[in-house]
């Protein structure tokens, strides 16, 4: 499952795609006209050797200039009237799950099939962002790691010692610290 139909508000994959991507990948602009754009902003993918293609296919094409660069003067001549800008990385991603006629997430409407294929018993709009509740529809439980508590105990402390040298240094006149993690 891609990510989330923005459609409904922005138009099809043809107003976020410039003219050069569909010429590069020999692809006809007229069966694009009623795909959806797919925000690029999160993607729910179960291992397997076909969610391993389709995601190494969307990074090889994210790994091309030609393809997730903006336009050029002369590609914006070329492109449709109705066109909009290049969205880059999400219009590649858009037109990869349209190959595959992968579902994706719709806002307050559920999930768009394009193969009738039923992702879930009630359908999720992206304003659910519960992940236990994710995990229950795809009848996944959440498992709990034994160091899990542990790290989280290790965070709070750096988090903690951080923030007491910052107002120590602060105090005696130096710059703050910029993390352990720097």
């Amino acid at each position: 499952m891609p990510g989330v139909n923005i459609s409904y508000y922005t138009g099809d994959v043809t107003r976020w795609c410039k003219q050069s991507v569909f010429d590069e990948l020999e692809l006809d602009i007229t069966h694009f006209e009623e795909v959806p754009l797919i925000q690029g902003s999160f993607l729910f993918l179960k291992k397997s050797e076909q969610s391993l293609r389709i995601f190494h296919e969307w990074m090889d094409l994210c790994r091309r200039f030609s393809l997730v660069s903006s336009p050029t003067p002369e590609e914006k001549s070329r492109c449709r009237a109705n066109f909009a800008a290049h969205t880059h990385d999400q219009t590649l991603l858009s037109l990869v799950a349209a190959r595959h006629r992968l579902d994706c997430l719709y806002s307050g409407k559920g999930v768009i099939h394009l193969e009738g294929n039923r992702a879930f018993e009630q359908h999720p709009g992206f304003d659910d962002k519960d992940p236990d509740w994710f995990l229950s529809e795809l009848g996944a439980e959440r498992a709990e790691h034994p160091l899990i508590f542990l790290l989280a105990c290790l965070q709070r402390a750096f988090f903690l010692y951080e923030r007491a040298m910052n107002k120590l240094l602060k105090l005696v006149g130096l710059g703050p610290l910029k993390g352990f993690y720097q």
